[in-house]
């Protein structure tokens, strides 16, 4: 009979997809079994692979149990779609009303903006009022100086008595 060939630390850490660390914790804390021989660099784990195996179906064999029921699934789905729910509704009402403040402080400027440009514009037109009065009025007066010296003679016109 033929005895298998011994594997090293990193050998079974690739046969078993583990770290060299995590099959040296296992060799110290019982879980695989391995003989301590002299090596090329001195005293070395060597591992038999019939103990990789049974180490691959321990992990493969292991019994994971969390039974819930269909009732107890139910609830908690409810429950959590429920709170859901519930905040989304809360954060929904928050911002309503963030913006609805939001708007009412736009639409007041907007208002402020508004009247103070009609008020600009009743100044505007106010003082566009005075200007055609004073402009009519020196008009009007010019005319006057220029028929009151067209009925003057010629000489008094020309030397402005």
């Amino acid at each position: 009979m033929q005895t298998p060939k011994l594997l090293t630390i990193p050998e079974a850490a690739e046969r078993l997809s583990v770290s060299d660390a995590t099959v040296r914790r296992r060799i110290k804390d019982g879980s695989l079994k391995a003989t301590k021989m002299p090596g090329p660099f001195g005293e070395q784990f060597f591992i038999d692979p019939e103990e990789i195996n049974v180490a691959v179906e321990m992990v493969n064999v292991v019994p994971v149990r969390h039974e819930v029921g269909l009732t107890e699934l139910e609830q908690f789905i409810t429950q959590s779609v429920s709170r859901s729910l519930e905040e989304l509704h809360t954060d929904i009402v928050g911002i309503g009303s963030a913006v609805g403040e939001a708007l009412q402080k736009q639409n007041e400027a907007l208002k402020k903006e508004i009247a103070a440009l009609h008020d600009s514009i009743n100044a505007i037109e106010a003082r566009q009022k005075d200007r055609e009065s004073t402009h009519f009025d020196l008009v009007d007066e010019r005319l006057k100086e220029l028929s009151a010296e067209s009925k003057k003679g010629f000489l008094a016109r020309l030397f402005k008595k």
